[in-house]
């Protein structure tokens, strides 16, 4: 049995930023640890740093580099609960 899927360039443009988008936070959550800016995450997944931000933006409501405050800030919190 063969699916035949069709898609409307509307649904593989969605797609595309749904991939971009969670390359870009495997590649925070990998180095949340590290310094890493906005910048090194858009060079690490081949992105404009431009591309990169309206997405976070769209989607976070935030930039790329509050994101990653964010998370690490998460990080930390939920370290100090657990000691």
């Amino acid at each position: 049995m063969q699916i035949d899927l069709h898609l409307s360039p509307r649904e593989v443009n969605a797609l595309s930023r749904l991939d971009m988008l969670t390359e870009a936070i495997d590649c925070v959550e990998r180095h949340l640890q590290s310094p890493i800016t906005p910048e090194d995450v858009a060079a690490h997944c081949h992105y404009s740093l431009s591309s990169l931000q309206k997405l976070f933006r769209y989607t976070f409501h935030i930039g790329v580099a509050d994101y990653i405050a964010r998370r690490r800030l998460t990080a930390a919190s939920r370290a100090l609960l657990e000691t």
